[in-house]
């Protein structure tokens, strides 16, 4: 769809914008990078293709410039949608601010089992065990079949610490 977004319209954002999440989920992280600046060189002001060029950025490891970016998409919608919340939540986990990533959930209307995933990793982390091991119950009575290890080989992120960092904190929670 994105590649025929694109052929329609080689100067809208919308295609390019696409693309670069289809590629960041593939792990083609310098092919989304490219995708979504030049989507970003077509339109600057659009706070949706910051917050996914912010959200690139983070899954690069590039957390200081992700986080300046997810800050400006803020600045740039009066009513910002939860996304914005995870992506940056998620730039914070990263960076070791685990409080500011919990605190940010606080303030969306909606969470995905990935949103789960990352508060009872930050509850970890803080050695807050019980509300850690409460999370991990709950997504283990809804995915029984969750694995840390699965998730580790599929998760789109450049950086192995990184990856690490996030399965050690879900294993401190309870997950296998």
């Amino acid at each position: 769809m994105a590649k025929e977004l694109i052929n329609s319209d080689p100067l809208s954002s919308l295609g390019y914008w696409e693309r670069s999440i289809a590629l960041q989920y593939l792990g083609e992280f310098e092919q989304a990078l490219s995708h979504i600046e030049f989507a970003l060189t077509l339109s600057p002001h659009n706070p949706n293709i910051v917050a996914r060029y912010a959200d690139i950025l983070c899954h690069c490891g590039q957390t200081t410039k992700a986080r300046t970016n997810i800050e400006l998409a803020f600045s740039l919608i009066p009513i910002p949608p939860d996304e914005f919340y995870w992506i940056k939540a998620g730039i914070l986990f990263l960076q070791e601010n685990y409080q500011a990533a919990l605190d940010g959930f606080q303030r969306t209307s909606y969470l995905t089992p990935r949103n789960y995933r990352m508060i009872l990793a930050c509850h970890a982390m803080l050695k807050n065990n019980r509300e850690a091991a409460e999370a991990c119950n709950a997504q283990l009575e809804e995915y029984p079949d969750f694995s840390v290890s699965e998730w580790e080989n599929s998760f789109p992120l450049k950086k192995v610490q990184d990856i690490q960092h996030y399965a050690k904190a879900m294993r401190q929670a309870g997950f296998n």
